[in-house]
């Protein structure tokens, strides 16, 4: 995988041009623009749209319509659908269990997006009714979840946010004809045929690898050693990095994984100091683990770089371990608070939560804001919707620019992180060329 660092998402140009392309389908204007301006705009807006169709998916949003506006901003467009009576959005999370500060953060940024878009003439003057699914933490309480969903009678399904409760209940996701929007990032998820399955992250391909190259090569690291959580995500990631280590020439110091929940890491990072490994990665699943890890890192003395997969990100990391985060890396799905779509999502928990905005979490809101454009459109026949989102390009969320390639995969880089004096600094964008 060949990776590319890059500092902006979009141009100002490309922005413009995917405005102008909404504005084109709106008008039913499908000839060539007729002013040198919109034939540069347009220009552009094909080479930002290249990646995804090196993938494999070459529909543009202004060909599907089912986007139907280039960016979260503002109230959903009315579209031509005839939608009768409330429309019901699943949200498959974890209320109770070990998951349970992920999910609740989940539900919020579900919450909030869904406050904004009946607050502001809804789906076609219809609202949205959230079902808030409780996944229990388990793979067995997401199947049930799943199985409530199609229950309530929902149009789609928001979540889970686990690579390995996505597994499990893949195969019923297909029997169920459920489109169903993720934000699990093990690699394999987009890779088992299933063509109900969208996923709101970039996958761990690129986490990963980014994760590795950057300890490689911006911190000088030759010998990597790599702690994770042994459920799919964590394992999944792991391996990524390990591949892409060894692809370089470079050693794997010593590998070690644990099980969510637990309390204590000491045997397996005296294992890693042991082997003299001069970097640190660790892809962790539960916030809460992460800021035990990083608490027992201090103990044991390990003063080496570290690079932590996105939940190191959560503001749950920050609120019970603030003060040992200092100087560690993060691989995010984004930098917060880069785009205006995000400030929007930033905006909407502040005024109703009073805290601040848990960045991880936000592709919920994308993805009910997504999928409400799209019902706007095709309605919420559950194979139109399927078919719309696949079709999607150039889609600017508050958590980066979506362009879904054929398997189902809508974000294509991530960013790179730092803490300092217990805050997130930006330090680079990673994306595959």
């Amino acid at each position: 995988m060949k990776l590319a660092f890059r500092k902006t998402y979009l141009s100002s140009l490309a922005v413009m041009a995917l405005l102008l392309t909404v504005l084109m389908a709106a008008c039913g204007d499908n000839t060539a623009t007729t002013t040198s301006a919109a034939t540069a705009a347009a220009t552009t807006a094909s080479s930002a749209a290249t990646t995804a169709a090196a993938n494999g998916s070459t529909t543009t949003a202004a060909a599907s319509g089912s986007a139907a506006a280039a960016s979260s901003l503002g109230p959903i467009p009315k579209g031509p659908a005839q939608i009768n009576g409330t429309i019901v959005v699943a949200l498959n999370t974890e209320i109770t269990g070990a998951g349970s500060q992920t999910g609740e953060l989940a539900r919020k940024a579900a919450e909030i997006a869904v406050d904004k878009i009946n607050n502001t003439g809804g789906v076609n003057g219809q609202k949205i009714e959230l079902k808030v699914e409780d996944a229990q933490s388990s793979n067995t309480g997401a199947l049930a979840a799943l199985n409530k969903a199609a229950d309530d009678k929902a149009v789609a399904m928001v979540g889970p946010v686990k690579s390995t409760q996505i597994l499990a209940i893949n195969d019923r996701i297909k029997e169920l004809k459920m489109p169903a929007l993720i934000g699990g990032t093990n690699v394999t998820l987009t890779q088992k045929g299933n063509e109900w399955v969208f996923r709101f992250r970039p996958n761990d391909g690129i986490a990963g690898n980014a994760m590795a190259n950057f300890l490689l090569n911006d911190k000088g690291a030759s010998k990597i050693g790599i702690l994770h959580d042994s459920d799919a995500f964590g394992t999944g990631g792991a391996d990524v990095v390990e591949a892409a280590v060894k692809k370089a020439g470079k050693q794997v110091a010593k590998r070690e994984k644990y099980t969510t929940g637990s309390q204590d890491f000491t045997a397996q990072l005296l294992s890693i100091k042991s082997a003299g490994a001069d970097a640190l990665v660790i892809y962790g699943t539960n916030a809460q683990d992460d800021a035990v890890i990083l608490r027992q890192i201090k103990e044991q003395g390990m003063k080496i770089p570290v690079v932590g997969s996105p939940s190191f990100g959560q503001t749950i990391v920050t609120s019970l371990a603030s003060d040992v985060t200092e100087g560690v890396y993060v691989v995010q799905d984004f930098f917060t608070g880069r785009t205006p779509e995000y400030n929007e999502y930033a905006k909407a928990w502040q005024t109703k939560f009073n805290s601040e905005p848990d960045g991880l979490s936000a592709w919920n809101w994308d993805a009910i804001h997504l999928l409400s454009r799209i019902i706007a459109q095709v309605g919420t026949d559950n194979s139109k919707i399927r078919e719309a989102l696949s079709q999607v390009k150039g889609y600017q969320g508050a958590v980066g620019l979506f362009d879904f390639t054929r398997g189902g995969d809508g974000l294509n880089s991530v960013d790179v992180a730092q803490y300092k004096d217990k805050k997130l600094v930006f330090i680079r964008n990673v994306a595959v060329s």
